[in-house]
């Protein structure tokens, strides 16, 4: 399974779930990384622009970012596992 084919639900749930809690700024970078997974565009970019990509989106979600105004679900911690998790490929193929 690709990592399009994990991300993807997962996204879609915490986007709905962030606009339902008003978070609409952070949908926007959502938007744009779901956009390049169903494009086929991600898997061109070289690997050190996918990391920074998935480090900034990673960074919006979490501890600092959303994580930090105490919106908690269980979809926004599948979401940061997984970018966590492709961020660690990538930097394997480095």
């Amino acid at each position: 399974m690709t990592f399009a084919e994990r991300i993807m639900p997962r996204l879609v749930a915490l986007a709905h779930e962030l606009l339902d809690a008003g978070f609409f700024g952070v949908v926007e970078s959502i938007m744009n990384l779901m956009g390049a997974l169903q494009s086929g565009r991600w898997e061109d970019l070289p690997a050190e622009e996918q990391h920074f990509w998935l480090l900034r989106l990673r960074d919006l979600l979490g501890v600092r970012g959303v994580g930090d105004t105490g919106f908690e679900s269980q979809t926004l911690n599948g979401v940061i596992d997984l970018l966590h998790a492709q961020m660690k490929a990538i930097q394997r193929r480095m």
